[in-house]
C-alpha cells in the first residue's frame, strides 16, 4: 500500500512513538481525521513517558525538543493535540485569535511548529505546517534557537 501525503506526514510527526504502530500502512487503529484547515490520525496515542521534577509526562517522539511534551490531555475529549497542516497560517489569515492564540513558534528543517493555546477549553496544541515563515506567525516567541542549542 503506498501511502498519501497526509499520510506520509502522519507518519513523520505521529507514528514514532505512537503505541499503536509506526505507520498507518500497518497500523490497525489508524484513522485519518481532516477537517478544513488541517488533519492528524484521530487514534494517535503518544505512549511515551518520563519522569521528570513535576511528574510523568507524555512525549511526542516524532516532533522537535520544545514541542514535544503535550502536557494533559483528556483522551475522552481530545485524543492528540496534533493539528497537521498543508499550507501556512497566511492559508488561513483567521487562524489565530481568541480561541487559537500563538505562544512559542520555530522553524525546522523547513517546517514551521507553533505551539498553540486555546483559553476557551484550557488545552494546549502543536500546529506543524508543512509551508510557511516564522513571520506568519505574529505574537509567538520564537524559540528556534534555542531548541537548537537544546538538541
Amino acid at each position: 500500500m503506498s501511502l498519501t501525503t497526509q499520510e506520509t506526514q502522519i507518519e513523520k510527526f505521529q507514528c514514532p512513538g505512537c503505541i499503536h504502530g509506526s505507520s498507518p500502512a500497518t497500523c490497525t487503529k489508524y484513522k485519518l481525521y481532516s477537517a478544513r484547515e488541517f488533519f492528524h490520525c484521530a487514534n494517535h496515542y503518544a505512549a511515551t513517558s518520563v519522569l521528570t521534577g513535576n511528574g510523568m509526562e507524555t512525549l511526542n517522539l516524532g516532533l522537535p525538543t520544545g514541542f514535544s511534551r503535550i502536557g494533559p490531555v483528556d483522551r475522552t475529549k481530545l485524543p492528540t493535540n496534533i493539528r497537521i497542516h498543508d499550507g501556512s497560517p497566511k492559508d488561513e489569515p483567521t487562524w489565530f485569535d481568541t480561541k487559537n492564540v500563538p505562544v512559542w513558534k520555530a522553524k525546522i528543517d523547513g517546517v514551521l511548529y507553533v505551539r498553540t493555546y486555546l483559553p476557551r477549553i484550557n488545552v494546549g496544541y502543536v500546529d506543524i505546517f508543512l509551508k510557511g515563515e516564522l513571520v506568519d506567525i505574529e505574537g509567538a516567541l520564537d524559540v528556534t534557537e534555542a531548541i537548537k542549542e537544546m538538541e
